[in-house]
């Protein structure tokens, strides 16, 4: 199909919920009441690793409006993984169970240690400190490093190996040391990663309730309703059939922090709920969110790269060691998402990877926004350009010699249909001033206070949960009497536009009219979805949804054909008509109405089981750094992307601009610390430093649309992949402006002065 033909796809048309968020009549979790609700609490543990040897809530059960405790010694004694992937995992990706809804051991400041029900917050509070626990404090280790001595305490005694999750991530091709062998230059370096936090508006909240149906109904702040459900029926022991999930509708931001059950609200709110009898509401503070939600994965990688003198890839060869945290939830995983990106951007014949994660005595790490991508595309890209000063070749040039081509042999478990990178580069550089670069070089070679650089960064990412997940989907378009549309998915909406998307796929699909098309999202009373996550929203609910519409639409036309004998094959449907040619024949509502007297209905569920297709950027930045106070002004960003074929243009962008803002952030200034007490030091957003509107400079976004054979329309994925490469691109500038190797983020200014000094010495 080509643009031409398109009438709904590719246009820029207004979000279907822009309406209701600008006036305040968008509802979520945290606006949720119901009759004779209670509030549940949760209690946290003070010490980073703890046994409890008793625990006494008789004075909290005794206070007027307490309604019920939980502890460890009343709630299912069921071992979980937190990670919605897990659900469905196919070999070698077989779930690390090694959480209890409540435990008698905690392994973090913020773990959950028991839970109260009451009639208000205040009340719930006051019974909080009522309860006694007494607790024998174990050794605790709070980095990979100290995790992993001898003398280290076991946090999870069934580790085959002393902290490790899961195992050792292998992948590959080739004979490395052949590579090696091959190799004229060989360039390595070691990098350090912050834990960061996904930032989301609205805390972690659910409410629990029996509903008149006879089930019991969660809603939440979930981005997998389905396998949320999944997992809360497994805890508890009740049929997916007596449980309901559900957003209501909205979520308030996600960035991946809440996919499965990342810091429990679900499964406390249906414990109490259970225990009193009552709806409960959990609704966490700002400080409970920011301790106890998952975080992204600190870490270390190394790299090391042989190449030709000119600049011909022979060998690439990287370690990781992520920081796990306290429990498993996604540490078994990202390893291998981690190993993905980093061998799937060049074409590299001879590659290796190892990887793994480590448990410690801090939050737990699970997805953030771009899961598995910001730690290797910033140590690839740093490596590269690395390479390129070590042969005196431009930065741009190098990977436009490398990069993978569609057909290339790579690691992956699926092919390369298409790419655009090579576009991506070429158009960012011309977009950014590239040929500006050794001018500014030797002005900043002058010195004075103020030094200007240019740098890249280039990337992928994924549109699918598979090869981890099986990942599957199913969408039903109906066709309602009165000629609208209704598109029911499991998918949900946590602010990517999804719902403005579906809708104007089925439409395009259809023929139907844009503002004609309803979607219903955020429910598992739908088909089976694994929810907003990966990449993959649009990339396979959008497929389902185009195949589920364009079998409704052909109902129509084979119904139309019999009913006022016309032909067939010279029907079709355009804006909410039925043409003949190009003869208006008759509308959609009225050939509704007439099958709806005849008892036909025109709907289809559609299922579609998605390969993966990865999504491809360049990024380039233009830096301003002030050498007395170690500042950096990032003045413009341009964001090169490959995304297939953009469905809604300003969804698209706007999606690309908000993940570059998360993406400067995990470059200059975000990081989670923790005091030598295991208290993490920056638990809100007064002491978390993300980026504000003051700090972000120009972003111009290029979109280069090379189609992609599996994806609805040619589209691939594009809510994950402008955080990756904004580090690595403005790191690059970096180096270009002063001459120094960036290889610790974030890179505050305390860093770089350091690094400053150090390269004056």
């Amino acid at each position: 199909m080509t643009d031409r033909d398109l009438r709904v796809v590719g246009k820029p048309l207004p979000r279907t919920d822009a309406w209701e968020k600008v006036t305040g009549r968008a509802r979520y979790t945290v606006d949720m009441a119901l009759p004779g609700m209670l509030t549940g609490r949760v209690l946290r543990s003070p010490h980073p690793h703890a046994r409890i040897l008793s625990i006494d809530a008789s004075e909290a059960l005794a206070m007027p409006g307490v309604h019920g405790v939980l502890t460890w010694e009343n709630v299912p004694r069921v071992l979980f993984n937190a990670t919605s992937t897990h659900t469905q995992s196919p070999p070698p990706f077989d779930a690390v169970k090694d959480q209890y809804l409540l435990d008698n051991v905690v392994r973090y400041v913020g773990d959950e240690v028991a839970a109260v029900a009451a009639d208000d917050d205040e009340t719930a509070k006051r019974a909080l400190e009522k309860i006694r626990v007494e607790y024998e404090v174990l050794p605790y280790v709070l980095t990979p490093e100290e995790a992993q001595e001898p003398e280290a305490p076991d946090l999870h005694q069934e580790t085959e190996i002393k902290n490790i999750v899961g195992g050792v991530i292998r992948n590959g091709i080739g004979d490395i040391e052949e590579g090696f062998r091959e190799a004229e230059v060989v360039v390595e370096e070691t990098y350090r990663f912050p834990v960061q936090k996904q930032g989301q508006l609205e805390t972690q909240a659910a409410l629990a309730a029996f509903t008149e149906d006879g089930r019991y109904t969660v809603w939440c702040t979930t981005q997998t309703p389905h396998p949320t459900r999944k997992i809360l029926s497994d805890i508890f022991g009740l049929p997916m059939s007596r449980l309901r999930v559900l957003n209501p509708p909205y979520v308030g931001g996600a960035f991946g922090v809440r996919i499965g059950l990342s810091a429990k609200a679900e499964p406390l709110a249906l414990a109490l709920c259970l225990l009193t009898g009552r709806p409960v509401k959990v609704m966490y503070d700002r400080k409970e969110d920011f301790t106890s939600s998952e975080t992204r994965h600190g870490g270390t990688i190394s790299v090391r790269l042989g190449l030709k003198r000119d600049g011909t890839f022979t060998a690439l060869d990287v370690s990781a060691r992520m920081n796990g945290g306290a429990y498993a939830s996604w540490s078994a995983d990202v390893n291998g998402a981690i190993g993905g990106r980093a061998l799937s951007v060049y074409r590299v014949p001879n590659s290796r990877f190892a990887g793994y994660s480590v448990y410690t005595n801090t939050t737990l790490a699970g997805a953030a926004r771009g899961f598995g991508a910001p730690q290797p595309t910033y140590s690839m890209e740093m490596t590269v350009d690395k390479a390129a000063r070590a042969l005196g070749m431009d930065p741009v040039e190098i990977r436009r010699k490398n990069i993978i081509r569609t057909g290339d042999a790579w690691p992956v478990p699926f092919p390369c249909l298409s790419t655009g990178l090579d576009q991506c580069l070429i158009k960012g550089a011309e977009a950014i001033g590239w040929e500006d670069r050794d001018r500014l070089r030797e002005e900043n070679e002058k010195g004075g206070r103020f030094r200007t650089g240019i740098g890249v960064g280039a990337g992928t990412h994924i549109s699918s949960a598979f090869p981890f997940q099986t990942d599957y989907t199913g969408t039903q378009v109906t066709l309602t009497p009165d000629g609208t549309v209704q598109v029911v998915s499991g998918l949900m909406e946590m602010g990517t536009g999804i719902r403005t998307t579906l809708a104007q796929i089925a439409a395009e699909a259809l023929g139907a009219r844009f503002e004609d098309v309803w979607v219903k999202i955020g429910d598992t009373d739908s088909a089976y979805d694994i929810g907003g996550q990966a990449s993959r929203s649009l990339y396979v609910g959008g497929m389902a949804t185009r195949l589920a519409g364009e079998k409704v639409r052909d109902q129509v036309l084979r119904y139309a054909a019999r009913k006022h004998e016309m032909d067939p094959d010279a029907l079709s449907i355009r804006d909410s008509g039925i043409y003949e040619e190009d003869t208006f024949r008759l509308s959609l509502q009225e050939i509704c109405q007439e099958a709806d007297y005849d008892n036909v209905q025109f709907a289809c569920l559609e299922h579609y089981k998605a390969p993966n297709a990865l999504s491809w950027h360049a990024h380039f930045a233009r830096v301003r750094v002030d050498t007395w106070l170690g500042t950096v002004e990032v003045e413009k960003l341009v964001a090169a992307h490959d995304m297939g074929r953009a469905i809604n243009p300003q969804v698209v962008e706007g999606q690309i601009e908000g993940g570059a803002v998360m993406g400067l952030g995990y470059g200059l200034s975000e990081e989670v610390a923790y005091g030598p007490d295991g208290v993490q030091i920056q638990d809100s957003y007064h002491k978390y430093l993300m980026p504000t509107a003051l700090d972000v400079g120009e972003i111009e976004t290029i979109l280069v649309e090379a189609n992609e054979p599996s994806g609805p329309y040619g589209a691939r994925g594009v809510g994950e992949n402008s955080v990756a490469p904004v580090s690595p691109a403005v790191m690059s500038a970096i180096s270009h402006a002063l001459g120094v190797t960036v290889t610790q983020l974030p890179l505050q200014p305390w860093r770089l002065l350091e690094l400053l000094d150090t390269r004056e010495e």
